[in-house]
């Protein structure tokens, strides 16, 4: 090699030049597998970055879904355990009754609004007339369920009928506007 150095330029012939100018380059060039194999791993790289984001956003949209269900559940839990308001039917009659037992009086309820009519004397309801004071609640929906006057149609005194407000959900015995019905937040804080 010292020999090759020492010669003159003029001693080449023009394809030695040549050749020798791309010589380098031939061995550094890579082979055609070896640069598919170096663009599929970078190809495989963001295959995989992009499949761990999709994993990150279905476990976020799984517990998002996981959450509403529970509340939804919980709320349905809320309504149903809410008393129900059942017609007392008498199954049997007097004349029936077991040896030894008190026999069974049933109760008149002229207006068949749920109130016996000894009890809406007592009240100073119409026992002829389901909704005494015309507010759109029947005299029981008023004394046993939302405690409001059955003699008052607005007994908050808010200007509007006890009705109306327990029909948009409002409290009908607060006279505050915004007093809701029943706050499902402050119901579900009870239940924790």
């Amino acid at each position: 090699m010292p020999e090759e150095l020492n010669q003159k330029k003029e001693d080449f012939s023009p394809e030695d030049l040549a050749e020798d100018i791309f010589a380098g380059l031939e061995a550094e060039r890579k082979t055609p597998k070896e640069t598919q194999r170096l663009s599929s791993s970078k190809f495989s790289f963001k295959r995989l970055i992009i499949i761990v984001l999709l994993v990150i956003f279905l476990l976020i949209l799984g517990y998002g879904g996981y959450t509403q269900w529970s509340k939804f559940t919980s709320l349905t839990k809320i309504f149903k355990s809410r008393p129900k308001i059942v017609p007392t039917v008498i199954s049997q009659p007097a004349e029936e009754a077991p040896v030894g037992s008190m026999p069974v009086v049933k109760e008149i309820d002229n207006d068949k609004d749920g109130l016996p009519d000894r009890e809406e004397m007592s009240l100073g309801t119409d026992p002829q007339n389901p909704d005494t004071d015309n507010d759109g609640l029947t005299d029981k929906e008023e004394v046993k369920v939302y405690q409001t006057d059955p003699l008052n149609p607005d007994t908050d005194g808010d200007g509007v009928l006890d009705g109306q407000e327990v029909r948009q959900g409002f409290d009908p015995i607060n006279p505050n506007p915004e007093a809701r019905l029943l706050d499902l937040e402050k119901e579900i804080k009870k239940l924790k």
